[in-house]
């Protein structure tokens, strides 16, 4: 049974992968990745686009929902902001200045996302373990932890873990992470040079 699902997976995987292709980025990195936010699997198709999705996206609680572009849509990304509001934005690798006259269209330069590509990196790492529990609803491990964090306020990871004994440290860090997409709790993902025991949290006002 797990090696059919795990067939299945690789075959929906595969599928997205050509569909990127075939929009012409045969020459670029595939990134294949899981958004905690959308709580489904993307294809994106460049590094800048991993970037851009990492930090202005996935972890930026004034973006509600967002799609890449679809068939002749010149956009990058399509992105529902907690107003409301739908923006399409461009990345450009053309050199050119951003451009935010439009609050509806934006282009954002590759050199501004790109300069964020080590802070992305801190939460790609980061993201591993919410992924590793994709499959998982960890209804009583998320309320055991959300009561950890408002008991402590903040604290690290080390903290929350000792905490929670009887829950697996990989399955309170994907929890954790979950909390933190959710607006629960901050992550300081500049204070250390990898998320781990030492990495501080706090939780919002």
């Amino acid at each position: 049974m797990a090696s059919g699902k795990q067939s299945l997976k690789q075959a929906h995987r595969k599928r997205i992968i050509r569909e990127v292709r075939a929009r012409g980025h045969s020459n670029r990195n595939l990134w294949y990745v899981y958004s905690v936010k959308l709580k489904q699997d993307l294809v994106l198709s460049s590094d800048l686009a991993l970037v851009y999705w990492l930090v202005f996206l996935e972890i930026n609680l004034d973006v509600v929902s967002f799609r890449q572009s679809e068939g002749s849509e010149t956009f990058d990304f399509l992105v529902q902001k907690r107003s409301g509001d739908l923006v399409e934005v461009e990345l450009s690798n053309l050199g050119e200045p951003a451009d935010n006259s439009s609050e509806k269209s934006v282009r954002v330069p590759s050199v501004q996302v790109m300069k964020e590509a080590p802070f992305a990196i801190k939460i790609m790492k980061a993201l591993a373990f919410a992924a590793a529990i994709r499959s998982l609803d960890c209804v009583a491990a998320s309320n055991a932890i959300r009561a950890i964090e408002v008991s402590l306020g903040e604290g690290d990871i080390k903290s929350v873990l000792s905490k929670a004994p009887l829950v697996a440290p990989p399955i309170v860090c994907g929890v954790l992470v979950r909390h933190f997409i959710a607006g629960h709790i901050e992550i300081d993902f500049a204070g250390k040079p990898s998320f781990g025991y030492h990495t501080q949290w706090k939780c919002r006002s």
